[in-house]
């Protein structure tokens, strides 16, 4: 094994990627189940207020719900994390082949326009 992936970079570069993406949709997942009401727990904000926050300051608070709550809780970021994984890797599994030419075409020309991004991604998805 080398340490770097089949483009040349390195693998460390890979992980922190990953490292900082699964950070911040955990952060965004758990304020979804726990500020938001964003989940099958309902409409409870279960998130201390935010005063004093400093490093720390929260590890020494108690929980305002019970472990129950806070396995329930854990359970459904997790959730959440799951299935918007499993999405993203469908979509990008099912447009490797663009997401392959793109690639390609800006490992050769360093830069693509528009007209060549459209023609080798297609069209953007209506929303």
């Amino acid at each position: 094994m080398s340490g770097f992936d089949r483009n040349g970079c390195p693998l460390s570069f890979g992980l922190g990627v990953r490292f900082h993406w699964n950070t911040q949709a955990t952060r965004q997942a758990r304020h979804m189940v726990t500020a938001w009401g964003m989940s099958d727990l309902g409409l409870a904000s279960y998130e201390s207020s935010g005063e004093d926050r400093f490093l720390g300051y929260e590890l020494g608070q108690g929980r305002p719900y019970s472990e129950e709550t806070a396995r329930r809780i854990d359970a459904e970021v997790s959730r959440l994390l799951s299935e918007s994984h499993a999405a993203v890797l469908e979509r990008l599994s099912s447009a490797r082949d663009r997401l392959d030419g793109l690639a390609q075409a800006l490992l050769e020309r360093e830069t693509v326009g528009g007209d060549e991004l459209v023609e080798l991604l297609g069209p953007r998805p209506a929303r």
